[in-house]
């Protein structure tokens, strides 16, 4: 059961036959699978017959991991299920795995690896593409795309069948994306480009919506995959002319930036030096200001002073002429007494 009678189809380069997998725990093909890039297997037909010939009664299985899925035809009934993971996957009589064929390397080559299982994600691919400015200058830009598909396995079936509408999804959603950042920048100069390289790729994959808002994903509705994020790893000149173009600008764009964090630096010095000015102007006037206050204050005191002076020698005064006046009174009616007291004895 399971078996096809096509010859079976090898892949050259790395490759892991279901077989190996199969002796494998769980943790240890998940491991193997996570630790290489694009990983290759034999054409799952071809391990069938390998099996069917030397234990034909044993039932095949295949371990499906988490957040992979599966999808077995029933040739009879030409129908197929879907099975997510992890689960442990027992083939009936007339099924077979769909084998999953997949571009791969950088730049994407179509039918480079093929698979049982279709991973979720969310993960990234990676590829190179050649671009060309409105200016005619042709560029190697070398991006990293996050993606996963929006479906669960509580999905509506409709939606979980769209998973294997697109025979290679990596391949269709690497032309696309392509197409649309060479779109964008051929409407663009090469120095513009390379001033705002990143924001224009983001922008050209992203878009915006009707109301002039970026998008955060991009949304591909034949199979439910979403891109989530772009990483702009490399963007390198092709052609000679415009390498030397490159390194030119660069070098321009350094003598800018020197001379701008030279001017900054001499902008800021000078504002301190003002700054610094100014606050000594300012503590120059407080101490002047103070020292009016205390000349004002001592002015008021001496002042006092000579009032509380002479208001005590004019009281002096008085009172010595009251004194005067007092002693000459008293001398008279000394005087008038006697001489009274003195024409008594004579009479």
């Amino acid at each position: 059961a399971g078996f096809s009678n096509d010859p079976p189809k090898r892949n050259t380069g790395r490759t892991k036959t279901l077989m190996d997998l199969d002796a494998l725990d769980i943790g240890s093909q998940k491991d193997f699978i996570d630790s290489v890039s694009d990983v290759e297997m034999e054409c799952p037909n071809e391990f069938i017959l390998k099996k069917s010939f030397s234990k034909q009664h044993e039932m095949i299985t295949y371990q499906v991991l988490q957040g992979h899925v599966v999808q077995i035809f029933e040739k009879t009934s030409a129908k197929s299920r879907i099975v997510f993971g992890p689960n442990l996957v027992k083939l009936c009589p007339q099924e077979e795995f769909t084998l999953i064929c997949l571009s791969g390397g950088i730049p994407k080559v179509v039918k480079k690896n093929f698979y049982i299982s279709l991973k979720l994600g969310p993960d990234f691919f990676r590829d190179k593409i050649i671009v060309e400015t409105s200016d005619h200058a042709r560029l190697a830009v070398s991006t990293a795309y996050k993606w996963h598909f929006q479906v669960t396995r509580n999905s509506p079936e409709s939606e979980i069948k769209k998973l294997f509408a697109v025979p290679d999804f990596i391949g269709d959603s690497c032309n696309k994306l392509a197409s649309l950042i060479r779109s964008a920048i051929a409407s663009i100069k090469f120095e513009d480009f390379h001033k705002n390289s990143i924001n224009i790729i983001k922008n050209s994959v992203f878009g915006v919506d009707k109301n002039g808002i970026k998008n955060k994903t991009l949304f591909f509705g034949k199979n439910n995959l979403v891109i989530t994020g772009v990483d702009v790893r490399s963007i390198l000149p092709v052609e000679e002319h415009t390498k030397e173009a490159l390194q030119k600008s660069i070098q321009l764009a350094i003598a800018i930036s020197t001379k701008s964090q030279e001017e900054n630096a001499k902008h800021a010095a000078e504002l301190v030096e003002e700054e610094s000015n100014v606050k000594l102007e300012m503590e120059k006037i407080d101490s002047l200001i103070e020292l009016e206050k205390q000349n004002k204050l001592l002015a008021e005191v001496i002042a006092e002073t000579m009032v509380v002076q002479k208001t005590g020698e004019k009281k002096k005064k008085i009172l010595a002429q009251i004194e005067g006046e007092r002693i000459a009174h008293k001398s008279n009616y000394q005087c008038a007494k006697m001489s009274v007291e003195a024409d008594e004895l004579l009479h």
